[in-house]
């Protein structure tokens, strides 16, 4: 009988023994591995602008023009990537039947990627990208707040006056043109009479300027054909296979 009751209390003890081994004490006090929900470096939103202009090959006033892509990347593979994107490109509300610039102050619109890419070919004109700059969250939120300024009616286009006497006023409260409305988005930079190409690399280096972020850290190669080619967002940028950005 001493050896049943023996055998039993053995067995008790080696299934307990067993139990705790494969199974936390949640009386222990230990902590209790929770499932993480931090995202991880490679799916983790990154942040870009591309800036672009068009002109024609005099580079006159009235056929150049600067605009930017604000975008959000989530993913590293450019078939599954999500994009989100946004574009400033400022002209007189009325540039789609006029194709006109102004320097009076008339009402402003913020035109899509898609339309402006057409206003560029309606003109003649060559379009350039350049190398697109990776901002940080809060850049791309200032973005949107701008964006959001400029739909709410606001603010006014007004080109500037190619006299240099005029450049000192070419922008005053309430009144933009496109240059200033991109570069706006990170705090005002004099622009001088530049415009077209001189104009957007000008606006790049100045986005550039202004971030803090790792600058060996490069955008991923397929950025500037996926974003361009993106219908996931606002402004619904449609296939530029008529275009002849470079």
């Amino acid at each position: 009988m001493t050896r049943i009751i023996t055998s039993v209390v053995l067995t008790l003890a080696i299934g307990t023994g067993s139990y705790f081994v494969s199974h936390q004490n949640h009386c222990s006090g230990e902590s209790i591995p929770a499932t993480s929900t931090q995202t991880s470096p490679s799916t983790a939103p990154r942040y870009f602008a591309i800036v672009y202009s068009y002109q024609d090959a005099e580079n006159h006033v009235m056929k150049s023009h600067t605009f930017g892509q604000f975008i959000k990347v989530s993913g590293d593979d450019p078939a599954k990537a999500k994009l989100e994107t946004r574009t400033i490109s400022w002209l007189p509300a009325r540039f789609a039947e006029s194709l006109r610039l102004t320097v009076i102050a008339v009402p402003g619109k913020n035109f899509t990627l898609a339309e402006t890419m057409q206003f560029a070919e309606r003109l003649g004109t060559t379009v350039k990208h350049f190398d697109p700059v990776e901002i940080d969250a809060a850049t791309y939120d200032r973005a949107i707040a701008q964006i959001e300024r400029l739909n709410a009616g606001g603010v006014r286009y007004k080109m500037y006056n190619s006299s240099p006497d005029s450049v000192v006023t070419q922008s005053t409260a309430g009144v933009s043109h496109c240059i200033h409305a991109v570069g706006d988005v990170v705090g005002r930079i004099p622009t001088g009479i530049a415009r077209g190409f001189e104009a957007g690399e000008i606006i790049r280096d100045h986005i550039a300027s202004h971030v803090k972020l790792d600058k060996t850290s490069k955008a991923p190669a397929w950025l500037y054909d996926v974003a361009a080619h993106t219908a996931e967002t606002l402004d619904r940028p449609a296939m530029l296979a008529t275009s002849n950005a470079q």
